[in-house]
């Protein structure tokens, strides 16, 4: 009995061994014939969730750059039409403020100097008149200046030369020490707006040249 148990346990075990060796050629077959797409598949199975999550942030970064975009459009359309109420607000205020009050002020200067010139004015007109109206028209003109701030450059018989307020056009002589330096003859006035000087005033300054003189001989006497 035991000696034809011994074939059929054989038979079982090669059996088993059979089907072990199935199993393993068949997962080795497998391996070799994975297709390139599969193993492609299962790479990026992986990787599905990351590139997902990845092309939602580009929405909404795009999403925010047309936002941003579409601000700084509005934002510049803003800009662009308070800058033209300003320029607007800006020239309709100096001209009320400044340029008519101006324009006026030279309208009636032109008016006084239009009549002093009419033929028949002039031909009734005495020297002393004509001297009077002149007179008449430099104050107004003084005064439409003083309304923009404008003054006149004082200027007196004692005054030295200023460089900060004069330009000296030419030089003259004098014979006293004191009169060195010092304004002799101004030749256009200046005027200053406020606290700048507008337009220098043209003089003529004295010179002591017995001063240059003794200076000159006091340095070569210090040579020797």
């Amino acid at each position: 009995m035991e000696q034809e148990k011994a074939p059929d346990n054989q038979l079982k075990q090669d059996i088993e061994n059979q089907d072990i060796d199935r199993h393993i050629l068949k997962f080795t077959n497998n391996l070799e014939k994975e297709p390139a797409q599969i193993q492609s598949e299962r790479a990026n199975a992986g990787l599905e969730p990351k590139f997902t999550s990845i092309l939602d942030k580009l929405d909404q970064l795009n999403v925010l750059f047309q936002e941003k975009i579409q601000e700084d459009a509005t934002k510049a359309v803003l800009f662009d039409r308070l800058y033209s109420q300003l320029t607007a607000y800006r020239d309709d205020f100096v001209y009320k403020h400044v340029i008519q009050r101006v324009l006026r002020d030279l309208l009636r200067l032109f008016d006084t100097l239009e009549d002093t010139l009419q033929e028949t004015t002039l031909a009734n007109l005495q020297r002393e008149d004509l001297i009077s109206r002149l007179q008449s028209f430099h104050a107004q003109i003084l005064k439409t200046l003083e309304k923009q701030e404008v003054e006149l450059i004082e200027h007196n018989d004692f005054m030295q030369f200023d460089e900060a307020t004069q330009e000296a056009i030419d030089v003259r002589s004098v014979y006293s020490p004191e009169d060195d330096q010092k304004v002799l003859e101004v030749q256009r006035k200046g005027f200053k707006y406020r606290d700048s000087v507008l337009r220098s005033a043209r003089v003529i300054v004295g010179r002591y040249e017995g001063q240059i003189v003794s200076e000159t001989a006091a340095d070569s006497s210090q040579q020797f």
